[in-house]
């Protein structure tokens, strides 16, 4: 009996251990990019994943905040923010297109805030 319950105790005690180096593994990443972009200019978000938000402003300029419930966010997916005062481009694509560690099996969560002008 007293092996038994030492045998819960430590297998217990393991599970939140491994719970809380899961937790700080995964404790939260973010990117922020700024650009230039004119009002009328063009805006292109194309990603594999993630939830987006869009905003429009009176001022010039993008501001394109990335965030993810991962810390490394950037060892599974590749970022490129490319632009001109008229034209911004933000990419987004997997590393390796069979990293089911990212994406729905891994529970990862992306999500894009952008602001452009209202006139983009």
């Amino acid at each position: 009996m007293k092996r038994t319950a030492a045998k819960i105790w430590v297998l217990l005690a393991l599970a939140v251990a491994i719970g809380g180096a899961a937790a700080t593994a995964r404790a939260g990443s973010q990117i922020n990019k700024v650009m230039k972009l004119e009002p009328g200019g063009r805006f292109v978000l194309d990603t594999f994943a993630g939830s987006v938000s869009v905003m429009g402003s009176n001022e010039s300029g993008a501001d394109v905040v990335v965030t993810s419930n991962w810390d490394d966010i950037q060892d599974h997916i590749d970022f490129s923010f490319e632009g001109n005062p008229g034209d911004v481009e933000v990419h987004a694509a997997r590393r390796n297109p069979w990293d089911f560690f990212g994406g729905m099996f891994g529970g990862m969560r992306l999500h894009f805030d952008v602001r452009v002008p209202k006139d983009t």
